[in-house]
């Protein structure tokens, strides 16, 4: 085997990778050679070298085009990952957000019904302040209340604790987003004569 032939055979294994038809291809002109005379062969195998080298730079250049198009999709790929990401910190914030705000609506809501049952004694002083722990069920249902922190007024005390007992039960708890709920089953409010709607 010549120098050509050998070139021919090492592109043909090269070429034998890009498919059937090529390998065949390859076998097939260099059994041809083998009945031809030197010289034609040695022409034909550098037309085969020719034909073969454009074949696999064209195959090498679109090999190059896919891995740029894959490089360029996983790169789309990856931002789209970054933005559902982004996306998904959002809504939890947002649900963060949007539970601390019924959250406070509930409280508000209870402060409301608490205060609107609210007999105050006639004999009280302005600046009295009057803390009370609130326990509820799961339904909104008064377990207990408590003072916290006493006015110094048993009276005020009392009617105070009188009022959260008329204003239940507080069924919105409910509404509060299931992680919340058991955070809003005790907590404690503050009254002041002063602040009665």
């Amino acid at each position: 085997m010549n120098m050509m032939n050998g070139r021919l055979v090492v592109l043909c294994l090269a070429a034998s990778g890009l498919g059937a038809g090529v390998a065949t291809f390859c076998v097939m002109t260099a059994m041809k050679q083998e009945a031809l005379p030197q010289a034609t062969q040695s022409a034909v195998s550098e037309a085969l070298l020719l034909r073969l080298e454009d074949s696999l730079a064209e195959v090498q250049g679109e090999l190059s085009v896919v891995r740029r198009q894959l490089e360029v999709a996983s790169a789309q790929e990856k931002a789209l990952v970054d933005i559902s990401q982004r996306s998904i910190r959002q809504n939890k914030i947002a649900d963060i957000v949007q539970g601390q705000g019924r959250a406070d609506s509930f409280i508000n809501s209870v402060r409301l019904s608490v205060q609107q049952a609210w007999v105050i004694p006639p004999v009280t002083e302005s600046g009295a302040v009057v803390e009370v722990a609130v326990r509820l069920g799961a339904a909104g249902e008064l377990y207990s209340a408590s003072i916290t922190q006493s006015s110094g007024n048993a009276d005020v005390d009392r009617s105070v604790l009188l009022a959260v007992e008329a204003a239940a039960p507080f069924p919105k708890i409910r509404q509060l987003p299931a992680g919340l709920q058991q955070d809003y089953h005790q907590f404690n409010l503050r009254f002041t004569p002063g602040d009665r709607v």
